[in-house]
């Protein structure tokens, strides 16, 4: 039930008439018309009718007197919902707007911003470290907020900004989100698996990967690794195989 109190004010004739209104609105009708059109009750009504000088004498019918109130209730309701969808659009609007700056500023090796984690994702996860980064896509170290499950999560941006992913992208994200998925459901031993539910998303603007959490150095570390110099053919052929 809706803590809502209603107010009416009713122009009458007569007083007599004024005082039927009044003794026929009740909340309980009110309560009963709402039920009926599938709306939440108010937890009380109040109306008062008034004597003016109306140039007609036909009597004002209850009915019309609650479907008007029903009517102001339904305006409260309809204002109410697109005030909170609106809230909700200019959040995600700011939300995304912050990750598209640090994404862009990102470098692979660095520490990564709360904001790298999307709206969508920081109810679950917060960023830690940004293992890989490219020109469209990152991979960010994260990790669940119940639970410390770290995970590894590609996120994937248009190459058109704003204009969102066109066909050809999306035909890319399709063929390689249905590429882990199969790995995933074979469990392939040297390849990296989704990690839980919803691990796929594609959104207009945005889409991500939550894959497991392999630790160890990256490829190119190993490669262009100074100290150790080149490697030799069996331990390239070794690391071929973990990949």
């Amino acid at each position: 039930m809706f803590v809502t109190q209603i107010t009416s004010e009713i122009a009458t004739t007569s007083n007599d008439l004024a005082q039927t209104v009044n003794g026929n609105l009740r909340v309980e009708i009110l309560n009963t018309q709402l039920t009926a059109r599938s709306l939440p009750a108010v937890s009380s009504f109040s109306s008062r009718a008034v004597i003016t000088a109306a140039p007609s004498n036909e009597p004002v019918a209850t009915s019309t007197i609650i479907g008007a109130s029903v009517g102001g209730f339904v305006f409260l309701v309809i204002l109410g919902t697109g005030g909170t969808v609106l809230v909700r659009k200019v959040i995600e609007q700011a939300s995304h707007r912050s990750f598209l700056i640090a994404f862009r500023t990102s470098k692979a090796g660095q520490t990564a911003s709360k904001y790298l984690a999307p709206l969508h994702l920081h109810k679950t996860y917060v960023a830690e470290e940004v293992l890989g980064k490219g020109a469209f896509g990152c991979v960010v170290k994260m990790r669940t907020l119940k639970g410390g499950q770290p995970v590894a999560i590609k996120l994937l941006v248009p190459e058109r900004g704003g204009a969102g992913f066109d066909e050809r992208e999306r035909r890319q994200l399709v063929r390689e989100a249905s590429v882990l998925e199969l790995m995933t459901n074979a469990k392939c031993e040297h390849a990296v698996h989704l990690a839980g539910m919803e691990a796929v998303v594609v959104r207009h603007e945005l889409a991500w990967f939550v894959l497991d959490y392999l630790p160890g150095d990256d490829m190119y570390k190993v490669v262009h690794d100074p100290q150790r110099g080149p490697i030799s053919d069996v331990e390239a052929i070794r690391l071929a195989r973990n990949v």
